[in-house]
């Protein structure tokens, strides 16, 4: 029976080198989809967020003012009411490149039938949202 061939030193670094540069490679694509991702998630959240006020108020017959502060790339919305019915009083605050329109606050009304909408953007991507 023969001896069995192992593996150079240069055939482990140029294996080495490749996995590295693909590795390289996927982080960089990774990390820009994380982004992306999470950018689009807050979004959701945000939504998800607006659109539950948006039910309470009708369910509670109660204004909700909603403030949107927007500084230095990010987005932070908060929520205040006179009522004494669970508000989501978490601030939601998420990193983007512009708010369309630039609203400072928006009261919902509980028989109001106007819908916001707001168009958010990052890196050349934009999110439109109804309320």
């Amino acid at each position: 029976m023969g001896r069995r061939r192992r593996f150079t030193i240069v055939e482990l670094l140029i294996c080495l080198t490749l996995l590295t540069m693909i590795g390289s490679v996927l982080a960089y694509k990774g990390t820009a989809m994380i982004q992306s991702y999470r950018f689009s998630s807050n979004v959701k959240a945000l939504e998800h967020k607006l659109h539950a006020l948006k039910t309470m108020s009708i369910v509670y017959d109660a204004d909700v003012e909603v403030t949107c502060k927007f500084e230095e790339g990010v987005l932070t919305v908060s929520s205040f009411t006179h009522e004494r019915f669970p508000l989501l009083h978490k601030d939601l605050t998420l990193r983007c490149d512009s708010i369309t329109p630039e609203l400072s606050s928006f009261i919902i009304k509980p028989t109001s039938a106007i819908q916001y909408s707001l168009i958010i953007a990052l890196d050349q991507r934009q999110i439109k949202i109804k309320i």
